[in-house]
Formats: structure tokens, sequence, C-alpha cells
């Protein structure tokens, strides 16, 4: 019997262990390779510029929605004829996400906590912004590149800054 409980008790830690990390905040969908990075933004744009209407997906377009994220509601789909743009929250987070008429992943945003931002990203906007305080964050992958859109304030002014994953400040808003 003792030989039970000492087999049993580690069993249970490693469950509870796959149980919490399985229903973390943080989804790392695969992106797909069939555009290139600037093919992306072109089309983003493109959907951003263009009249998009209210739409209803279904077969391979919402196959690969649901193999990508999971846990979703409220979601809202809209398209252009050209991508399709998701909305939806996970666990109460916001999430954004592009798909292509093919139904392949191109891009997606997702609301993050200051503590989800790696390292080098968070010291490179507090020493861009070092009195400013963190407001709201979030994490887009765009793609073969990550990036994090960081709202910071101090006082009555507030600094909207980009940063790539790998420290660097961009000059400029990325367009989602």
């Amino acid at each position: 019997m003792k030989q039970c409980r000492f087999f049993l008790v580690p069993a249970c830690c490693m469950l509870f262990v796959t149980l919490v990390s399985c229903t973390s905040s943080t989804h790392n969908p695969v992106i797909s390779t069939q555009h290139s990075d600037a093919e992306i933004a072109r089309l983003v744009q493109n959907y951003n510029n263009t009249p998009n209407h209210d739409v209803v997906v279904s077969g391979v377009l919402l196959q690969n929605f649901k193999q990508n994220f999971s846990d979703f509601r409220d979601v809202e789909w809209e398209s252009n004829n050209e991508l399709y743009k998701v909305k939806f929250e996970i666990q109460d987070r916001d999430f954004y996400a592009y798909y292509d008429k093919e139904g392949n992943l191109l891009s997606y945003k997702q609301d993050i906590h200051e503590g989800e931002l790696p390292s080098i990203v968070k010291n490179a906007a507090k020493a861009a912004y070092p009195k400013y305080r963190f407001d709201d964050m979030d994490k887009i992958v765009k793609g073969s590149q990550t990036f994090y859109k960081i709202e910071m304030g101090l006082g009555e002014r507030d600094v909207t800054i980009y940063v790539v994953s790998d420290g660097k400040i961009l000059n400029e808003a990325l367009i989602f």
C-alpha cells in the first residue's frame, strides 16, 4: 500500500501541472508560410482600406480557426472577399486574427499582461520611457515576426510604442 501512495502523489502533481499549463492564456498558433511578411502587410493594409462585411464562415477556414485557438467565445467574422478578420475572446482576453481565403492563419494579436512581456522587450520600453507606467500590452504575430504594442502613461501623457521581440523599438506604428 505504501508503494501505491508513493506513485499516486507524484502522478496527481503531474496531472495538476498539466491541467494548469493547458489552461494558460498564452496561445501560440502556427502562422502559415504561404505568404511573405511583405505580402501579409499588403493584405492587411488593403483589408483596412476597403469596405468589409460580416460573414459566416465554414469549412477549412472554420476548422483551422478551431485548431489554432481553443476555448474561444464571442466570435465575430468580417471579410473584404480577400482576407478574413476574426475577433474573439479567450479567458476574458481580446484576440484578433487574419486568415486568407484558403484558411491560412496570417497574423494574430492578443492582449497580454505586463508579466508576459519578454524581459528584453520590457527593458527596451523602460529604457525609452523610464518614468512611464505600463498600461496596456498586445502581442502581435505577423508572418515570421513577433511584435509588442505597449501603451504607457505618465500623468496625462500617453505613448504607444511597438517593440520587436529582439528589443528594437520601431519608428512607425504597425498596421493591424
